[in-house]
């Protein structure tokens, strides 16, 4: 029987939300860098459910809850970041 690896965040608690971000997509075979702030979430050609649940993983790994249900495929992923930084924010 084959077993699938479970998607899970290795970096630290104080990682940039780019970083968790980064590392969660990388989850899902996306590749982002820290430079690409303005690309849109379409452009990743990211499955929503597996956005979805990449976004999931930086909450549940900061224990902050992240609102998406504005975000849609002309949400940049600086803007993802930031409502990551306000949810993380507003956790602590």
């Amino acid at each position: 029987m084959m077993w699938l690896k479970r998607p899970r965040l290795t970096g630290k608690f104080g990682d940039s939300s780019i970083s968790l971000l980064r590392e969660s997509f990388a989850e899902y075979g996306v590749s982002i860098n820290e430079t690409e702030g303005a690309r849109n979430l379409k452009s990743l050609k990211m499955d929503d459910i597996d956005f979805v649940e990449a976004v999931q993983l930086v909450s549940k790994f900061t224990g902050a809850k992240i609102d998406v249900r504005n975000v849609g495929p002309s949400t940049t992923i600086d803007e993802v970041v930031a409502l990551i930084d306000v949810a993380r924010v507003g956790s602590s």
